[in-house]
């Protein structure tokens, strides 16, 4: 088997007997490849996405140009009030407003 074929193997048997599964992505390099992978073999699934309010703006962007192009099921996630600089503060707090917060609280709803 292709590295490729144990991969798609591996997701296929994870999303098995998956009733709601999402997947993450920042839309970085690794994180592509494994929704171009997901998107055969669960066309719909949920694409969860941080905007942690500190992206540039090529990044979101190239993200909504890969949802559009490819058709994805995009989930933003965004903390209830968003507090741009906070990472020059409180770092631990930033992530945990930014990322931690909206992340645990949306994953909540899936079950892989």
């Amino acid at each position: 088997m292709s590295d490729v074929s144990d991969a798609l193997k591996l997701i296929a048997d994870e999303l098995a007997d998956a009733k709601a599964p999402c997947v993450t992505s920042s839309f970085q390099a690794e994180c592509v490849v494994l929704v171009h992978m997901l998107r055969e073999l669960a066309p719909g699934i949920p694409v969860l996405f941080l905007d942690t309010v500190h992206h540039f703006p090529q990044t979101i962007a190239y993200r909504d140009e890969l949802a559009s192009r490819w058709g994805l099921y995009l989930v933003t996630l965004r903390a209830t009030k968003p507090a741009p600089g906070l990472w020059q503060q409180d770092t631990k707090a930033c992530c945990g407003k930014h990322k931690v917060e909206p992340l645990f609280g949306a994953l909540a709803n899936y079950d892989v």
